[in-house]
């Protein structure tokens, strides 16, 4: 189970950085880590019983007490020698779900190109509370007799170990609900400065990873790393839903020279070559005053030049006032 998770978690999209966000659905997550922690616990400091190996996992996993989170069933492991053994497989399902809230850090990022002004650059950094719910289920069997002729694997041996791969046995689920108030930073709008000041975000991600093509009952052996990429090769992971949306009030010249708001809306896929991409271009909208000709007028150099003018003839005009008293004139 430990090889299936490290599975997982090496898909390249799952490490990369969310978009705009600036964290990866690992660091959220970190299933696999915390497996691994409680695989090493457990082999270091066996458990005498079911009861002290639960709550090794629940340390390790941080899950809050309560209803206990192992479900153990003896099983049929479907196989066809006619015996009337129907209770020859042990089924270990664990449910490693949980919720929590927390305060992430809103890593923004964003350089996309926006008509007719060129590059726009968002880059800063604010806080975010989330609410992330974890729904992750794993269930594996182990069988207890030797079998000739099973069902799905011809054979099959006592102790060999099998993942349930129904979507309703094993499956992960994310969820993540975030918000971000006051978010203050400078940003570039092709040769404009501009400061973003008291912006706000939303942030709906949901991500699944499961076989949806597995039926009841369905199983497959992860007894040696070739089977494993065998029966991972059968999981998919989708986005269902990702909405990502800012509202960033933008002030020019100075910090109290409020102009408009820049509207960000987006959502992301995830493509099988790039990883996590947005889907399509993020939809943009820019101060409406930035469309007006008088704005551009009020900041040109042709503006600037009367003032340019005035300001060299006073530095002349005191230089020559000081060099007609200068005792050598």
């Amino acid at each position: 189970m430990r090889e299936f998770l490290n599975e997982f978690a090496g898909q390249d999209f799952l490490g990369d950085e969310i978009p705009v966000l600036g964290f990866s659905f690992n660091e959220l997550m970190d299933i696999t880590g915390r497996f691994s922690d409680a695989v090493d616990d457990i082999t270091n400091n066996e458990p005498f019983n079911v009861q002290q190996l639960e709550q090794k996992l629940r340390e390790s996993f941080g899950l809050p007490p309560g209803a206990g989170f192992i479900s153990l069933a003896l099983v049929d492991d479907m196989d066809v020698e006619g015996d009337a053994d129907s209770f020859d497989m042990l089924q270990v399902a664990l449910d490693l779900s949980r919720s929590f809230t927390e305060v992430l850090t809103l890593d923004l990022d964003l350089d996309q190109s926006v008509a007719p002004f060129g590059d726009l650059s968002l880059l800063g950094r604010a806080g975010m509370g989330a609410s992330v719910v974890i729904d992750a289920i794993l269930t594996v069997g182990v069988d207890l007799d030797d079998d000739d002729g099973d069902i799905l694997d011809d054979t099959d041996n006592f102790g060999e170990v099998f993942l349930f791969t129904h979507e309703d046995d094993t499956h992960i689920n994310l969820a993540l609900n975030g918000t971000s108030t006051d978010i203050t930073f400078n940003a570039s709008l092709g040769p404009l400065g501009v400061a973003i000041i008291g912006g706000d975000g939303s942030f709906d991600l949901e991500f699944g990873f499961s076989n949806t093509g597995a039926g009841v009952g369905d199983k497959a052996s992860i007894d040696d790393p070739a089977s494993i990429l065998a029966t991972f090769g059968d999981f998919d992971a989708d986005l269902p839903s990702s909405s990502m949306v800012l509202n960033l009030p933008v002030f020019f010249p100075t910090p109290s020279d409020y102009i408009g708001d820049i509207a960000f809306d987006a959502s992301l896929i995830i493509d099988g070559v790039d990883g996590l991409i947005f889907d399509g271009s993020p939809s943009i909208s820019l101060p409406s005053d930035l469309s007006l000709p008088d704005f551009y007028t009020s900041f040109g150099i042709l503006n600037s030049l009367p003032l340019a003018i005035d300001g060299l003839d006073l530095l002349l005009e005191n230089l020559q006032n000081i060099l007609g008293s200068s005792p050598l004139c």
